[in-house]
């Protein structure tokens, strides 16, 4: 997996993942339930991340640490502050 192809597909994940939680909201889940909802969202986005790309989530996760995106691409990190603020 390429550089590109990691990021691209952690865009696509911070988007999937704000996708479900509006979902959630519209539908007016709260309090257990939307706690319950949270718990798996890892799970959901996993799901939707293979069916989409054929990637599985560890392979992303590994790939995204061989790449030293955390620690030194400043694409990825600026993706990564972008999606925590939208999520608030």
């Amino acid at each position: 997996m390429t550089r590109d192809e990691a990021i691209d597909c952690h865009a696509q994940l911070h988007e999937m993942s704000i996708g479900h939680m509006q979902e959630l909201r519209d539908q007016g889940v709260v309090g257990e339930k939307l706690a319950m909802e949270l718990r798996h969202l890892p799970i959901v986005l996993g799901d939707k991340l293979f069916k989409l790309k054929g990637i599985e989530p560890m392979e992303l996760d590994c790939q995204t640490s061989q790449l030293g995106l955390e620690e030194n691409d400043e694409q990825y990190k600026q993706m990564e502050i972008d999606y925590a603020n939208r999520i608030r």
